[in-house]
């Protein structure tokens, strides 16, 4: 593999964000597609059980220590709802019953903010607001300025709001630093030279454990 730059969380890129999957060349070999599409194994601490087609997937706890953790549930169940509205409904009844009450959506509205520089999030945001009314979320859509929007964030004033926005990928330690902290972010609840010096170290290094470092150094400073 040949990058045009050093990326010191490359393989974890391919490995951990559904780019790949890994599988036993063995089992394939004896099974075929057909015998992983059956019956899938793998290394993580659940192990499949069933797939019932149009129904469910359920996977149960394996029963020796795992190599890496130890989860609390003895069993996953994935249900497989395949209109939005049944979704939607399930949902609601897993949250409410959790709460032991309704939801309350008096307050639930979505920001449309005009961005010259990217008018298409606002098309997609209206969208994504008009598809969740389709399939039964009451929410309220507002044209907001972003400077308002701006305004009412860094007043923690925002409860019950959603809005789009287009951001790229990019690993979430580095984004938290830049966007929460350092003064090259777009937030800035906090920032100092420290925060701001150790933001241009992290970016500089590709070393894991130096950035790991870096990013315990800058906890440090900010919350001891």
């Amino acid at each position: 593999m040949s990058l045009g730059c050093p990326n010191a969380i490359t393989l974890a890129q391919f490995s951990g964000l559904q780019v790949s999957d890994t599988l036993s060349k063995d089992y394939f070999d004896a099974e075929g597609q057909e015998g992983v599409n059956r019956r899938m194994i793998g290394t993580g601490p659940y192990q499949f059980v069933e797939r019932v087609l149009g129904s469910h997937v359920l996977h149960e706890r394996v029963d020796y220590d795992h190599w890496r953790i130890k989860l609390d549930f003895e069993e996953i169940q994935i249900f497989i709802a395949l209109e939005p509205s049944t979704q939607l409904a399930n949902l609601l009844a897993e949250v409410e019953a959790d709460r032991g009450a309704p939801l309350d959506w008096t307050n639930a509205r979505y920001w449309l903010s005009p961005r010259p520089e990217l008018a298409e999030v606002q098309d997609v945001g209206e969208a994504v607001a008009n598809y969740w009314q389709a399939i039964g979320v009451p929410i309220q859509i507002e044209e907001r300025e972003l400077a308002y929007a701006a305004e009412q964030f860094f007043a923690r004033k925002i409860s019950g709001i959603a809005w789009t926005d287009a951001t790229p990928f990019r690993e979430t330690d580095r984004e938290q630093l830049r966007i929460i902290y350092a003064s090259a972010g777009c937030c800035e609840f906090y920032s100092d030279d420290v925060v701001n010096q150790n933001y241009q170290k992290f970016l500089a290094s590709v070393d894991l454990a130096e950035r790991d470092e870096i990013l315990r150094d800058t906890g440090n400073h900010l919350y001891e």
